[in-house]
């Protein structure tokens, strides 16, 4: 199993802020029905 501790991922998160924005926006959401935000713009939006 991998362990991996909290404060290198707040480290690589800072790194990285467009990785983990990416992670975010295509990751799905309970509060959106288990769509993720890049599906409700995609539907909206078009």
């Amino acid at each position: 199993m991998l362990k991996v501790r909290l404060g290198n991922v707040i480290k690589y998160a800072t790194m990285h802020p467009d990785l983990f924005n990416d992670i975010w926006n295509y990751f799905p959401h309970n509060k959106l029905g288990g769509k993720s935000p890049y599906e409700m713009f995609k539907k909206r939006y078009g």
